[in-house]
């Protein structure tokens, strides 16, 4: 797996392409929590429309990480555009948000920007 890590004016994104392991999948979420804490807190789009999507067991160990990394303290949004990543990514949605992950998923960057540039005090 290879992605890119670019730090916009109000997001963070992260484009990842090729295949994926959970192993890979881990070693981007310690790169993600690495730029967080250099630069602080700020909402994350992670890009996968050209990854291949994980198993369910391995989306399970990959929202397990996200929780004891300080990504549990952003707004992640998760940008698919094939119905099989789109559907993985639903569980991992529903796993984090049962663990109190701010996380969505989206099939366009749009949408995806504008939820977590959202401001929830007014929103």
């Amino acid at each position: 797996m290879e992605y890119d890590i670019i730090i916009e004016p109000d997001h963070l994104r992260v484009e990842v392409s090729g295949p994926e392991t959970t192993d890979d999948a881990e070693r981007l979420l310690h790169a993600v929590s690495e730029v967080i804490f250099k630069f602080g807190r700020m909402p994350i789009l992670i890009s996968s429309r050209n990854a291949s999507p994980l198993s369910p067991p391995d989306l399970y160990a990959l929202a397990r990480c996200a929780i004891i990394t300080p990504l549990r303290h952003c707004r992640i949004a998760l940008l698919h555009d094939l119905n099989a990543a789109l559907e993985a990514s639903q569980f991992v949605q529903a796993l984090g948000q049962d663990r109190g992950l701010e996380l969505a998923v989206f099939r366009t960057a749009s949408e995806a920007i504008r939820w977590l540039t959202l401001d929830r005090g007014t929103g």
